[in-house]
């Protein structure tokens, strides 16, 4: 008896490391999460399944803007992401939400309320119905976009300082291939995606197009199975790219092709002869390494440049469905631990959303630069 507690002391204790410096938000979210952000004041995003998107103050860990769009049967919102402010404040002043219906919303946000709801125009294609899926990044450019991807093979985007509801730019992917992930290129006003052909494309979004816009770049994809993840790393150079099956690509964009020497791809989220999806990925704002987050349940740190694994941040109770760092600095992750179902319906442990603090050692491995 004595043994099996200290047994379970010690499993407790492995799958939720480093609990101090460590805050829950709540209330938990209700159904499966499927996108945590962090603004660049502190607060801290949430959507998913449920069909809610919440806002919460990342330091308290409490709510502080419940949101349900449309009626008290809202179907899921598949992501949302904070717009901000130009001035030193940065203030979030919307926050823009894609849902499951093929809706795009925009919602002006005044501290703890919204204070408007406007649908966006997302039009229709004569040979499949309107369906946009919840990819979005909100680009940090000059020219203020704010991007979408679908799963009728479009990419969308609207002028995100005008008044407008008609996108600016209504561009079909070639082969009309589903809009898999998608992240802005940091640096550049371009935005690279991963369909569902296993293709990258990328797009200069400054030449607002229709549906004949042609992208800077189409490549196949250095990994085999299904496109999860993608985010742009090493100063916008290249991309990671998680896949289905355990596995990180990391791909040079300036470069002829995957079998260039600099690309390269490793194996990740595997536990023995088990095989995970690696399910996000973002980037510590300072250092640059990137965090890699899968179905494993487990939060990994990476070093692009010197191809190595620098740490692991915990290994939780199932799976971890989205990972975002503090804007600027980096200070905290936030985590959303999540079952994704890739085992099917079964028991599994409730929804949690954690806000880790971050040392520095933990995102900087010896070859990286004070």
């Amino acid at each position: 008896f004595c043994l099996f507690l200290c047994l379970s002391f010690l499993t407790n204790s492995f799958l939720e490391m480093d609990t101090a410096g460590t805050v829950e938000l709540t209330p938990a979210p209700t159904d499966g999460v499927r996108r945590v952000r962090f603004s660049s004041h502190g607060m801290v995003l949430l959507c998913g399944w449920s069909g809610e998107v919440s806002i919460y103050d990342g330091g308290s860990g409490a709510m502080t803007v419940p949101i349900r769009l449309g009626s008290a049967s809202a179907c899921p919102v598949l992501d949302a992401a904070f717009l901000e402010e130009d001035h030193p404040q940065r203030r979030p002043r919307s926050v823009w939400c894609t849902a499951l219906d093929g809706t795009v919303s925009r919602l002006q946000v005044d501290g703890s309320r919204v204070i408007e709801t406007e649908v966006m125009e997302t039009p229709a294609l004569e040979l499949r119905p309107k369906s946009i899926f919840g990819i979005m990044e909100v680009l940090q450019l000059p020219v203020g976009l704010v991007v979408c991807g679908s799963y009728d093979g479009r990419m969308l985007w609207w002028d995100a300082k005008g008044r407008s509801k008609e996108p600016v730019a209504n561009v079909i992917v070639p082969g009309q291939e589903k809009v898999f992930a998608m992240t802005a290129v940091s640096g550049k006003s371009q935005v690279v995606v991963g369909t569902s052909g296993k293709r990258l494309v990328a797009y200069d979004v400054r030449k607002s197009g229709d549906v004949g816009s042609e992208p800077v770049l189409v490549r196949g994809s250095p990994v085999k199975h299904q496109i999860r993840c993608i985010a742009s790393i090493v100063s916008g150079a290249a991309v990671a790219i998680g896949s289905t099956e355990g596995r990180v690509a990391v791909e040079y964009l300036d470069e002829e092709g995957p079998s260039s020497s600099a690309s390269f791809t490793f194996r990740c989220h595997r536990d023995q002869d088990l095989v995970f999806p690696v399910n996000a990925i973002d980037v510590h704002p300072r250092t640059g390494a990137f965090v890699t987050a899968g179905c494993d349940g487990t939060v990994c740190v990476w070093d692009a440049v010197a191809k190595k694994r620098i740490t692991q941040l915990g290994k939780y109770s199932t799976s971890v469905s989205s990972v975002a760092f503090e804007h600027e600095v980096g200070e905290r992750i936030a985590i959303a631990v999540s079952y994704t179902f890739e085992e099917g319906e079964k028991d599994h442990p409730p929804d949690r959303v954690l806000i880790r603090a971050v040392r520095d050692d933990e995102v900087r491995s010896k070859a990286m630069n004070p």
